[in-house]
């Protein structure tokens, strides 16, 4: 039988995950930890192959048992300390404050130019828009992926918890994807309302309803493109392939990697 390829950075985070005691080691501490692994590997490579180079390092490292010991015992009584690691190993705090702040820059000026020309936020508050809009989308992207890849993509969105290069190849899929089926689905919303507005024509007063139906799902569509998808398609793709790498790549990395 052929021997199984040992894949580094698979190897590198199951030996990451002993560590997931999320009382005393913070995101900044597992990346200086994983950083020194790898430099160590990588000096091992020069005499010995890559899996030999790998359970050398972690050797040397020791047990996660040791290393959570010499954690627990730095940051003991220290309450605030271990408060804010467990916040930091489950949330990247620099990664979703940028969402945020981006999300909330454009919806200022987006409603800053509503109320400029005497527009308000409440009329752009629709719920069946939205149920149309976003529960399309949702429903097209559970068609096309496995309902794990969909969960854990919105996981390490909502998060910016570090993870594998396909993790990140996979959630770029899958937000490029959810993008385009919002759009799709603000169609639709589009095509409800012109129904609606041609089986009411001898009723003048419910043509508006119908054609207000339709616009809001398409400013939703829309804005789920802009402000969600494209960015969280493009971080991911920045991730999945790091820019002295991402700019040896003409076009698209992902769709050059599916070819």
């Amino acid at each position: 039988m052929p021997k199984e390829k040992f894949h580094l950075d698979y190897a590198i985070c199951q030996y990451m995950k002993t560590l997931d005691n999320k009382r005393f080691i913070s995101r900044h501490c597992r990346n200086e930890i994983e950083g020194h692994l790898r430099d160590e590997i990588e000096d091992l490579l020069i005499v010995h192959g890559l899996p030999k180079a790998f359970e050398i390092a972690t050797n040397n490292f020791g047990s996660s048992d040791k290393i959570l010991k010499e954690y627990a015992t730095l940051f003991k009584r220290k309450r605030l300390a271990q408060i804010k690691n467990v916040f930091s190993y489950y949330f990247d705090g620099r990664f979703i404050m940028r969402i945020f702040s981006g999300i909330f820059l454009g919806l200022v000026f987006i409603f800053g130019g509503m109320a400029i020309e005497g527009g308000s936020a409440h009329s752009v508050i629709q719920l069946t828009s939205f149920l149309i809009t976003i529960g399309g989308a949702l429903s097209g992207l559970i068609i096309a992926y496995p309902i794990s890849i969909v969960f854990h993509s919105f996981a390490i969105a909502m998060t910016g918890k570090p993870t594998i290069k396909a993790c990140y190849i996979d959630a770029s899929r899958v937000f490029k994807s959810f993008g385009d089926l919002a759009v799709l689905s603000g169609i639709i919303g589009v095509i409800i309302g012109v129904i609606h507005v041609t089986r009411n024509l001898s009723h003048p007063e419910q043509i508006g309803p119908g054609i207000y139906v339709g616009l809001v799902c398409v400013l939703y569509s829309v804005m789920l493109k802009l402000f969600v998808c494209n960015p969280m398609h493009d971080s991911f793709i920045a991730k999945a392939y790091p820019s002295h790498e991402h700019s040896l790549i003409s076009g698209r990395p992902e769709t050059q990697n599916a070819a």
